[in-house]
């Protein structure tokens, strides 16, 4: 059994020597190091959990971006977004005044909520109709009136002193564990209390990354 076995290795170890015969030392070196990183190449694209034909199409337009005649127009059409945006967003605030510096005169209450209000009505979208997903979440005025006398009770706090203020490490221990709870998670079931929903998502894919190293 073991001849039969040992009759193609010979001649798969013979084939290549030949080859790599004359060939200088760098030579062979560049070759081996060449065809490793291809075949590691090879099997990951072949083998990736994303589907052959998505990547494909990404590798391809991966590369045709590179081409001097379609970066030169995609840099044009993002130039032209980009003054769009800033022109937008201009415009709605042009009307009012900037503040660059500290004023003389420190404004009074009043005074200052007024520019608050003024500030804040710049947009275009009713926000308070619920009609902008993914960007207020509750309208609620009852939710609203608890969570400004909450906010305005915890404003001056420092989670990260939690010596002086272990009252704030105990309500975010408790939103950790009532968020684990939801998704069956064990006493070992850990977490973060963040400052919205773009950071959750993004230390959730750090959770991630950092367990898999």
């Amino acid at each position: 059994m073991a001849s039969y076995a040992k009759a193609p290795l010979d001649l798969l170890k013979n084939s290549v020597n030949a080859r790599f015969v004359g060939k200088e030392p760098w030579q062979i070196v560049a070759c081996t190091t060449s065809t490793v990183l291809l075949t590691i190449w090879l099997y990951n694209f072949l083998f990736d959990d994303e589907p052959i034909v998505k990547r494909a199409k990404r590798t391809f337009f991966k590369y045709i971006k590179l081409l001097p005649p379609v970066r030169r127009k995609i840099e044009a059409e993002m130039t032209k977004v980009n003054l769009d945006f800033q022109q937008a967003i201009s415009s709605k605030a042009s009307h009012l005044q900037y503040f660059t510096v500290l004023p003389d005169k420190p404004l009074s209450p009043p005074e200052l909520l007024k520019l608050v209000d003024e500030t804040l009505s710049l947009g275009p979208y009713d926000y308070n109709g619920g009609l902008v997903s993914g960007t207020v979440y509750s309208i609620n005025k009852d939710v609203r009136h608890i969570t400004k006398e909450v906010y305005g009770k915890t404003s001056y706090t420092n989670p990260l002193h939690t010596d002086v203020f272990p009252g704030i490490c105990k309500m975010e221990a408790e939103i950790v564990r009532m968020s684990a709870n939801l998704f069956h998670g064990d006493s070992n079931t850990c977490g973060c209390v963040t400052s919205g929903g773009t950071e959750s998502i993004l230390m959730a894919c750090k959770a991630y990354r950092d367990f898999a190293t």
